[in-house]
């Protein structure tokens, strides 16, 4: 491929990201994506990113990491980072950069910008309040003439206050080696107030062609095998296969990089059940298997088998898989006379059965609820609360209700009663819906069972 090709490729992809202002009110609309509810508001062991940048991820609807799809055999392979084209036009970190503020520390330990990507690697150690209700969602890169880089990609976890983050941005503009860091909590935050620790951070590197001395980059294997299916035909199961594309061989293992694919239109994304899944060798010998921590993107997974010590080939079993559905308004879940001014307090009995996907859930109340007034900004915003309980706990979805007025969906919340009960709350400005109102998923993520098999042999070299 000529230099200039790629260049335009490049110029291509940058062009598709957003002004900050367009992707903060994106953010601020599909803050409620549904994942498993937590039975008490509190920081996920792991979130993509925060969930907000993986679905940034899914409507910018292509990444840098698509456009090189097919060119992936031009990588490499490096731990904590990821893939990383290795050529002389390749950014790297030469050596950690530290900063401190309020006895917490923010080190950058690793940071690479090629073609085809920017992938910073950081931590936050010692938060004295351990970064209760400080969810350091809003992250970016500073460029030097002004300019904002927003994430594409990445997770951060939150271990008693001490923070792992890999973030993932478009290439940087030609000639800029000098970055600015930024991370803190969006100021839309409900829980912004509560947040004690430092809100923001600003953090300073630069990067250069030199590579540190410590630096292993491992190749990428091209070694590509499908999943067989024992689904019934007529199953949503039957329309989706897995794919594994490439391996790395590690000291202690493998790491396998693949995809789904699968025919619904109104599925955003398929994943692995974690939980779901096993492998057993050639002798039938359990072969450990765990999440690789590695970046991926929608509908792309990364496991890693923690041995080598098995007979090939290994074969990968899969009894579930987790589906995020979104355009759901055509299918109403249930309907209500609110009449024309609802107030705090008001309910109105449901008592709905519902079926989606192979689930029944039964829709059992509606109450007014008000804003509490610690996260309100300004005057309390009225909600709706609904109660409802599906057969099976693997479906969580978020409920918007549409009536008369102008209300307009502003933010939510999903919690679980003592019984098991669901109750999703939708906070809306301007008003409630009122008059008839009717609600629907605009969003569902569900555990799909099915059968699928994959057998992988590994490499048998690594050139």
């Amino acid at each position: 491929m000529t230099k200039s090709l790629e260049n335009k490729i490049n110029e291509a992809v940058r062009f598709i990201e957003p002004s900050p202002e367009f992707s903060d009110k994106l953010l601020n609309e599909i803050k409620n994506t549904p994942y498993p509810i937590p039975a008490t508001k509190r920081t996920p062991n792991w979130i993509s990113a925060t969930v907000v940048i993986a679905l940034v991820a899914i409507l910018l609807i292509v990444s840098p990491q698509q456009v090189w799809a097919s060119l992936r055999g031009l990588f490499d392979f490096l731990p904590g980072i990821g893939q990383v084209q290795n050529d002389e036009s390749t950014l790297y970190l030469s050596e950690p950069v530290t900063f401190e503020q309020d006895g917490a520390t923010l080190t950058i330990n690793q940071a690479v910008a090629d073609v085809n990507q920017t992938v910073v690697s950081y931590q936050i150690d010692n938060l004295p309040n351990e970064g209760q209700y400080c969810s350091y969602s809003n992250t970016r890169l500073l460029l030097p003439d002004g300019k904002t880089m927003l994430p594409t990609g990445g997770g951060q976890s939150n271990a008693a206050g001490n923070i792992q983050a890999r973030i993932q941005f478009f290439p940087l503009p030609e000639g800029v080696t000098k970055v600015t860091l930024y991370t803190g909590v969006d100021p839309n935050d409900p829980d912004i107030s509560l947040c004690s620790d430092p809100k923001e951070w600003k953090v300073d590197f630069s990067l250069s062609t030199t590579q540190p001395p410590d630096l292993q980059l491992l190749p990428i294997v091209e070694n590509p095998v499908e999943s067989t299916n024992d689904n019934p035909a007529e199953s949503s199961s039957a329309g989706i296969q897995l794919f594994i594309d490439q391996t790395v061989v590690l000291e202690d293992g493998y790491i396998l990089f693949g995809h789904t694919e699968y025919s619904d239109e109104k599925w955003v994304e398929v994943g692995l059940n974690w939980e779901a899944l096993n492998a057993r060798d050639a002798e039938g010998k359990v072969v450990p298997l765990e999440q690789a921590d590695e970046i991926v993107h929608n509908n792309e997974f990364a496991i890693k088998v923690s041995t080598k010590d098995f007979a090939a080939p290994l074969t990968l079993h899969v009894e579930s898989l987790w589906v995020s559905s979104v355009d759901l308004e055509s299918m109403p879940l249930f309907s209500f006379d609110a009449g024309t001014n609802p107030q705090v307090g008001q309910s109105w009995d449901i008592n709905q059965e519902v079926e989606f996907e192979g689930y029944k859930m039964t829709f059992q109340s509606v109450r007014v609820i008000q804003e509490p007034v610690e996260l309100a900004q300004g005057t309390p915003e009225k909600g709706y609360a609904i109660e409802w309980s599906p057969n099976k706990p693997t479906i969580n979805g978020f409920i918007d209700c549409k009536g008369q007025g102008d209300a307009v969906p502003d933010w939510g919340e999903g919690n679980i009663s003592s019984d098991g009960t669901l109750i999703d709350e939708q906070y809306y400005s301007n008003g409630l819906p009122y008059g008839q109102v009717t609600c629907s998923f605009t969003s569902a993520r569900f555990s799909l069972p099915g059968t699928w098999e994959i057998d992988w042999q590994p490499p048998s070299t690594t050139e």
